[in-house]
């Protein structure tokens, strides 16, 4: 499903599946918000699922990633992943602070939400 969100006459947000050529821009977004905002210092061998996130999300089948464009550059991500059995976990869910206040994480929210209802995840 992809969705296209309008902000202003100006810029539109496409909203997708995590894709490929997706990774670095997904990953670049991640590491730049937990190290330069919160200042964490983390490398992507501290984070293994995001060094590899299409095969963490996708491929294994245990979970789903998605993200938000903005002019092709990725500006938004969420996650949800397969803990143990029926137990899943809302990952990776940031928003570059460039486009904060338009609606992003919510939409980005709503559309894994519904992804969950759809592969009849009862509890995340």
């Amino acid at each position: 499903m992809h969705v296209h969100l309008s902000r202003g006459w100006l810029t539109m947000y496409t909203l997708r599946e995590i894709r490929t050529d997706d990774v670095p821009g997904a990953r670049a977004l991640v590491l730049d918000i937990l190290n330069q905002e919160y200042r964490m210092g983390l490398s992507l061998d501290e984070l293994p699922d995001i060094k590899d996130i299409y095969q963490t999300y996708r491929l294994s089948g245990e979970g789903n990633y998605r993200v938000a464009l903005c002019d092709g550059e990725i500006v938004g991500s969420i996650g949800i992943l397969r803990l143990s059995g029926c137990e899943y976990e809302l990952r990776r869910m940031y928003v570059d602070r460039r486009h904060r206040g338009h609606g992003i994480a919510q939409k980005l929210l709503d559309i894994l939400l519904e992804w969950s209802e759809d592969h009849d995840i009862e509890a995340i």
